[in-house]
């Protein structure tokens, strides 16, 4: 039997629960009907989101979760999205989660990005761990020393991690994150042409906590942080009596995705240092509103601020 289970914490006695969507096809699993159905997060009413709500059970320690029999689901990734229920409104989501089903097994979890430019280009990129300031190498799945300024042309292919163009300027790619350690990762995207590199868009840094939270990366122009949108420190994330909540989680949303439910569509991930403020900026495409949701996993949030970039 292939058991798929969630674990969260957060503060004792709350209703929780996810949303179960095959990204396959973008069905969300119904544990009444036992299958996958089609929902529409964005205009569906409580009566007929309600059945499709997977429940946490409550662990009376703050920690909570559920299991599901995944034997006979098909191979693919499936997402899942956390939230909180007061009454029939829904807070969230506090946690968005992906992974991949082989033969009924979850074997890895992925990192995606995606990238808009211009057509018939060889786009790549290289990851590094911040902590360790080592590569990936996706030939040999594991992370080794490299220079990224003088090492010869040979060792820099091995580092590489290539998008693919699916319809004209669309990239992306999508890497397994078996071998991830949680932290803090740098992607930086160049083009290729012939044996010179140069520069595709800004380093992005994207955060892997509990090597399962996998959000989607976009690869903006312009760096948000705590300053943007207003005086110094706006989006500083503090307590109300004006302390700083360090550790906190910081997804970047779409404003237009946010409001209807996409919640999935996460267009930026970065946290809080010591003082609240952004450890990292998010880089963000220009000409949006966007929603910012801050959480601290059984201690603060979810709370969302807006801002224009």
């Amino acid at each position: 039997m292939g058991l798929l289970t969630k674990t969260v914490n957060r503060p004792a006695e709350r209703s929780l629960f996810s949303f179960i969507r095959r990204d396959s096809d973008g069905r969300y699993w119904h544990p009444g009907n036992v299958q996958f159905d089609v929902l529409d997060l964005a205009t569906a009413n409580e009566a007929t989101r309600a059945p499709f709500r997977v429940a946490f059970t409550d662990n009376d320690d703050t920690s909570y979760d559920w299991t599901i029999d995944v034997s006979d689901w098909t191979d693919g990734t499936y997402t899942y999205n956390s939230y909180e229920l007061s009454g029939v409104i829904e807070y969230g989501p506090f946690d968005t989660t992906s992974t991949v089903l082989d033969n009924g097994v979850s074997v890895a979890f992925q990192l995606e990005a995606e990238l808009a430019y211009a057509t018939e280009k060889t786009l790549f990129t290289y990851i590094k761990r911040q902590e360790t300031g080592k590569y990936w190498r996706p030939g040999t799945n594991d992370f080794a020393e490299f220079d990224i300024v003088s090492d010869a042309e040979a060792t820099r292919e091995t580092f590489r991690v290539y998008f693919a163009e699916g319809v004209p300027e669309a990239y992306s790619w999508a890497i397994n994150l078996g071998n991830f350690v949680d932290g803090i990762y740098v992607l930086e995207s160049r083009e290729k042409i012939g044996v010179l590199e140069t520069e595709a868009v800004e380093q992005y840094t994207v955060l892997i906590d509990e090597n399962q939270v996998v959000v989607g990366v976009g690869l903006g122009d312009v760096a948000v942080n705590h300053d943007s949108g207003g005086a110094a420190d706006n989006l500083q994330y503090v307590t109300a009596g004006g302390d700083p909540i360090p550790g906190a989680t910081i997804r970047c949303f779409k404003k237009v995705d946010y409001d209807a439910g996409r919640l999935t569509l996460v267009q930026a991930i970065t946290y809080t240092d010591s003082k609240g403020r952004w450890a990292v900026p998010a880089f963000l495409p220009t000409g949006n509103t966007y929603t910012v949701v801050f959480d601290k996993t059984g201690e603060y949030g979810p709370n969302a601020r807006e801002v224009l970039v």
